[in-house]
């Protein structure tokens, strides 16, 4: 019963990278893997943790906004998804114990399945690059892997949000001592070259602000001025040195963002860069917020709302293209409300002060990292994104000690 298990575990980890149906199958198994073992070695326990109390709550608040939404065809896909945000973290949250090691076997199979994914994608343009004869990257897509090569697997914030995710296992890993320091460093730093070829701007921004402030907390509890200095000098110097280094083409994607004048009623996309698009989006959703602050539109009405709410404000694009407001915490307050947006806070910030509490270094930098992430994109309205939620904080956040077999 151990080992079907982990090897449930691991079907997960390989299957965030294959087709959302796939992944929903690997969770019925681990679902059903799980509650088999519980019963099969030493049965439940009540979960006393507020966050997911607080997660219960807002998936709840969610289902509910279902009664005063208008009949649409989005509603039934929200709430499959908010069910999966209900019923997953029970999975490390109500076995009593796990076997030995099994935090550590669940990140290897997380990390190795992103290491996978990345050398596949990587193959693909160097096969291309070959069978064309010339860079694939330059001239298939105007941001390298952005587009064209990351979309073979999924949407690339997704992928660079999991990506990033590994790297933060592959530190976890390494402080447990089972991780070899010199394929280490080689892993470690492909990943992170992988990163930036994806070039998802607001996940490389995130992984270095939470991985910044990790260092800090770290120097600091440790009494380590050395990596409290390396934190707040060798950063920033290090970014830096790397955006001097690329290319020019993904050095754009960064300056770009200096740039915050647009005009909303631009006729093409091309006309705005990453960020001012973003506010004209946030724009249409404050516009379509009005006189339904409290309650939001209701559960999957947001979107209809958000159009009207372009075509009010004359954001062509917008509304041809059905952008939703790529901010998850607009979104949460679009679809569900104002109370709906506090439940959402309520559960980052107490899943923050339970890592605080466990002096949990690898579950900080991740809460803080996804809270980041959600300010460009609305990722718990997708089935992966939902994974960081209902999958690897619960990982995180249940204690090693707890992971003893006795």
């Amino acid at each position: 019963m151990r080992n079907l298990l982990l090897v449930a575990w691991a079907i997960l980890a390989i299957s965030q990278y294959l087709p959302e149906f796939m992944n929903s199958y690997a969770l019925m198994l681990l679902f059903v893997a799980s509650l088999a073992y519980a019963w099969r070695e030493g049965g439940w326990q009540r979960p006393n943790t507020p966050w997911w109390y607080a997660l219960l709550a807002s998936g709840f608040w969610v289902i509910a906004g279902g009664w005063y939404a208008p009949a649409n065809e989005r509603y039934s896909q929200l709430l499959g998804l908010q069910v999966v945000l209900l019923v997953l973290p029970a999975l490390l949250l109500l076995p009593k114990r796990l076997p030995g090691n099994f935090k550590q076997k669940v990140w290897w199979a997380f990390y190795g399945a992103a290491l996978l994914a990345s050398l596949y994608v990587t193959s693909i343009g160097i096969y291309r690059t070959l069978a064309e004869g010339r860079l694939y990257a330059y001239f298939a897509s105007h941001y390298l892997y952005y587009t064209e090569l990351a979309e073979r697997l999924m949407h690339p914030a997704y992928f660079s949000a999991l990506v990033a995710v590994a790297l933060m296992g592959g530190g976890y890993l390494r402080e447990k001592g089972s991780f070899n320091s010199r394929w280490y460093w080689l892993a470690q730093g492909w990943l992170l070259l992988f990163l930036l070829l994806l070039s998802a701007r607001m996940v490389l921004i995130a992984l270095l602000i939470s991985g910044v402030l990790l260092a800090l907390y770290l120097g600091w509890k440790r009494g380590n001025k050395r990596l409290v200095w390396a934190a707040l000098l060798g950063a920033p110097l290090f970014a830096l040195a790397v955006f001097w280094i690329l290319p020019e083409r993904l050095q754009s994607r960064f300056t770009e963002l200096s740039q915050l004048e647009y005009d909303i009623h631009a006729p093409e996309e091309r006309l705005f860069n990453g960020l001012t698009i973003r506010l004209a989006e946030w724009e249409g959703v404050f516009s379509a917020l009005e006189g339904h602050w409290w309650l939001g539109h209701g559960t999957g009405a947001g979107q209809i709302a958000l159009r009207e709410a372009y075509q009010k404000i004359g954001f062509q694009v917008g509304l041809e293209r059905d952008f939703n407001a790529h901010n998850q915490y607009l979104e949460t307050w679009l679809h569900n409300g104002l109370i709906g947006l506090l439940l959402l806070l309520a559960v980052f910030a107490l899943a923050f002060r339970t890592a605080w509490h466990q002096q949990n270094w690898l579950a900080l930098w991740f809460v803080v990292f996804v809270m980041l992430c959600l300010l460009s994109e609305s990722m718990l309205m997708r089935h992966r994104g939902m994974l960081l939620l209902a999958v690897y904080l619960p990982l995180m956040l249940r204690e090693d000690t707890e992971l003893l077999e006795r």
